[in-house]
């Protein structure tokens, strides 16, 4: 029979060795998962996937030469997924190969400024260390990568991505950073045409409509949601606990669907 083609190039018989194969790993059965990343590679030697859990599979059988050549395959395949240096860097790390960590760096670096996966990867490390001033800071720069894009979806990116950055500001107790910079992501949004009235000033604020004049859905309600969240808490942790009330009652409604999220956040 004539093999199908994915829009993406990718072998369907591949994909279909692939998802058989990462079953096989998750319920530990690494040789069978062995076999059926061979047979995917038969289809597509050029698999980053398959080359990735192949060495992941490997590495769970202590082979960890194989496991680091075949991560350097998915490097070879294509060097600006990052997937593959952050296994490298877990290995050497583990082994104390201070100067391949430092090398892979230096190549991440050099993509950073243009690569979201890489600022993905910096944020997982982060946060794996706790440090969210820095996380704080890469999500600031994701965001920045977005700025003015016209695409609304990648504009709701934006204000994602700056309100976690909010999010870390609290972490680190900077109450007021955090605050003002989630009133610069609400103004965003509302000169943007995204919101109307919007919500979380501490006076006077209105609950946002969902919808525009059009009935087109203006913003994603986990982002509002989420900007409320964090200003109830702010409003908490200053003990202006009628601001942080006067907040909730105005946009539960919009936000806070599920009768457990209300009857914790009113608790």
């Amino acid at each position: 029979k004539t093999e199908k083609t994915g829009a993406d190039g990718t072998s369907s018989f591949e994909q279909v060795y692939l998802v058989i194969a990462f079953q096989d790993y998750k319920l530990g059965k690494y040789e069978e998962a062995i076999d059926n990343l061979k047979l995917a590679l038969n289809h597509d030697k050029n698999s980053y996937d398959a080359h990735l859990l192949y060495g992941a599979t490997l590495l769970k059988q202590d082979q960890k030469q194989k496991a680091e050549k075949k991560w350097k395959e998915c490097i070879k395949i294509n060097p600006d997924r990052v997937d593959a240096y952050s296994k490298l860097i877990s290995l050497y790390q583990e082994e104390g190969r201070e100067d391949e960590i430092e090398e892979i760096k230096k190549k991440l670096d050099s993509m950073g400024k243009k690569n979201f996966d890489y600022l993905r990867f910096e944020v997982k490390q982060k946060m794996n260390e706790k440090n969210w001033e820095e996380v704080g800071q890469l999500y600031g720069k994701m965001a920045k990568l977005l700025e003015n894009d016209p695409d609304p979806k990648k504009r709701e990116k934006e204000y994602e991505y700056l309100c976690r950055k909010a999010e870390c500001l609290y972490m680190c107790y900077d109450l007021n950073g955090a605050k003002d910079l989630l009133g610069k992501v609400l103004k965003m949004m509302n000169e943007k045409g995204t919101i109307k009235n919007p919500a979380g000033s501490v006076k006077n604020e209105e609950t946002p409509s969902d919808k525009d004049k059009s009935g087109k859905k203006e913003v994603s309600q986990n982002i509002m949601k989420t900007i409320y969240t964090i200003m109830i808490k702010i409003s908490i942790e200053q003990f202006k606990i009628k601001e942080a009330r006067n907040i909730f009652s105005r946009t539960y409604k919009v936000s806070f669907k599920g009768k457990n999220e209300y009857k914790l956040l009113k608790i």
